[in-house]
């Protein structure tokens, strides 16, 4: 009996487990526990040409602007209705109600004499970040906490090809220039100081002639906390030079593909360590194997200036001003659709696969969305069902948090029924038939956390995502191990304490689903967590009801 509880006690460890990329370590482990062949025979993605839609359900693109004559640079969405834009007269707006309302957190006034603010990011739905011009010298680099109060954090640099951070405090950068070379930094501290960790360079065949070469990065892709990519371009030969780490960034290797190709203008973008895709003008690659070969992508026309971004494993875009590239099935297969928004597309955001946001000139904010075939809206566009989001885990796992509730009042007070005939709880108490529904639902949870995991996982929240996808398939673990060890229990001080951590663990399974569902967020916590603490913080309900603000 104690052998048992102390697997349990083992088990709840692993969710304290305090560094980020641990928690990424055990995730293949952790899945293939849950349900060891879940992935590999779940059900295959809906193509994008798929007719099994409901014919009472249509894709729209939708005006929700600000009321401010200005332009708006970027735009990031942590939730299907909670986001960022940015741009002109040094302005960040927020809105909690998917555009209905905005809320000027910085500037938002076209008369403000603030400069342009861009690029947003954020890794969770507090932490964010944002770039300021700041003339002549590098541009700052705005940091958010809670969401709401935006402050300098350091600084970027002027020229620079991307940036990206994979935690609330650690972050890349490319930079760089032909006279001082091309590099890779990284922060560990939010941006206030920024330390090279890589120098752009490679050897490469010309002419079948070995040279070395330089190669300057434009863009960034962390599909895990581990592993990253870079792509860029050289100023001394036509080709893509690929730049990737799978230590975290403390470490590259750069190589070239793609020869007579340009990334001038283009993009990189993976949704797991080994798929991915590159577009250069007017074309898109895809890569299976980390990126050391690439395969064009017919009938897709990415464009010079369009964006690449997945939502989750098997919903991406590509989108510039008149044209939409959208894929339901991890980019096998690709849809399009001609756009005219009234202005120029200067961003876009993904944050679900059935919900997108892109931003322009002219306080312009557009709402892609799924709505009932009869919605109607002015100045609106018809679209096609993109990435319907359906999945039954979530009210799976609210079923058993309920069934567990009702069990321990009934049994709470004999928890074990415990006699000194060694009986066990399970079978002393009248109870049993709630025992055996118990099982059933998390036998059900266990079948669909894996193609829940697979399918919509969070690639527009790095962090979250990772954090979910390993706390996940952890608390499920622990609540199979207090079912069986309740069960099993034979005295009533272990039946009461394997009934208590099964309560606990339950609701510590209900969050981490409630967050992964973009239905709750972690409560501020450690940013970094100390090892020894815990990983695996609260959650709180994310809000929905605007501030004072601007339609």
């Amino acid at each position: 009996m104690l052998k048992r509880l102390e697997v349990v006690r083992r088990t709840r460890a692993v969710m304290h487990c305090s560094s980020l990329s641990l928690s990424i370590a055990i995730l293949p482990a952790a899945l293939a526990i849950v349900a060891p062949d879940a992935i590999a025979q779940r059900r295959p993605a809906t193509p994008v040409s798929s007719n099994a839609t409901s014919p009472r359900m249509k894709g729209i693109w939708e005006p929700v602007n600000y009321d401010q004559d200005l332009n708006l640079e970027s735009v990031y969405f942590v939730t299907p209705t909670t986001g960022w834009a940015s741009g002109q007269a040094g302005t960040i707006i927020k809105t909690v109600d998917g555009g209905a309302h905005w809320t000027p957190q910085l500037g938002g006034d076209p008369q403000g004499a603030g400069e342009t603010i861009r690029d947003l990011r954020f890794v969770d739905q507090r932490h964010g970040f944002a770039v300021q011009s700041n003339g002549p010298g590098d541009p700052a680099l705005l940091r958010t906490v809670d969401g709401q109060t935006w402050r300098s954090s350091g600084t970027v640099p002027q020229r620079r090809g991307d940036y990206v951070f994979i935690s609330p405090t650690l972050g890349f950068t490319s930079t760089g220039n032909e006279n001082t070379g091309f590099e890779i930094r990284r922060t560990r501290d939010a941006g206030r100081s920024w330390q090279k960790v890589m120098d752009c360079a490679a050897n490469i065949n010309v002419n079948g002639l070995s040279r070395n070469v330089n190669c300057e990065i434009v863009s960034l892709s962390f599909p895990t906390p581990q592993v990253g990519y870079g792509a860029g371009t050289s100023p001394d030969v036509k080709g893509v030079f690929i730049a990737k780490t799978t230590d975290g960034g403390s470490s590259w290797t750069v190589w070239s593909v793609l020869e007579g190709e340009s990334l001038r203008g283009g993009f990189i973008t993976f949704t797991d360590q080994n798929n991915g895709f590159v577009c250069t003008p007017g074309k898109l690659f895809s890569t299976s194997d980390g990126g050391r070969s690439w395969d064009g992508v017919a009938g897709v026309d990415c464009g010079g200036s369009a964006k690449g971004k997945f939502a989750d494993p098997e919903t991406g875009w590509t989108l510039e001003t008149r044209h939409w590239n959208y894929t339901t099935n991890g980019g096998r297969s690709w849809g399009s659709r001609a756009l005219t928004f009234p202005a120029e597309v200067n961003g876009f955001s993904l944050p679900r696969r059935d919900r997108g946001y892109a931003v322009g000139g002219h306080g312009m904010v557009y709402r892609y969305s799924i709505v009932p075939v009869e919605h109607t809206a002015a100045h609106s566009m018809d679209a096609p069902v993109v990435g319907a989001f359906s999945s039954p885990l979530d009210d799976q796992v609210e079923a058993f948090v309920t069934e567990i509730g009702a069990f321990s009042s009934e049994n709470g007070a004999v928890a074990a029924g415990s006699t000194s005939t060694g009986v066990s709880a399970g079978q002393t108490k009248a109870g049993s038939n709630r025992l055996g529904k118990l099982q059933a639902l998390l036998d059900v949870i266990g079948a669909s956390m894996p193609d829940f995991l697979a399918r919509y996982r969070n690639l527009n929240l790095l962090f979250e995502g990772a954090r979910t996808a390993t706390g996940m398939p952890a608390w499920f673990q622990t609540v199979k191990g207090g079912l069986a060890a309740f069960r099993s229990s034979t005295d009533k001080s272990s039946a009461a304490a394997a009934l208590a951590q099964l309560v606990s663990a339950a609701d510590s399974l209900k969050n981490q689903t409630s967050v992964a569902f973009l239905k709750t967020s972690f409560t501020a916590g450690p940013e970094n967590p100390a090892p020894g603490t815990s990983a695996m913080p609260t959650t709180t309900s994310v809000s929905s009801a605007p501030t004072a603000s601007r339609k």
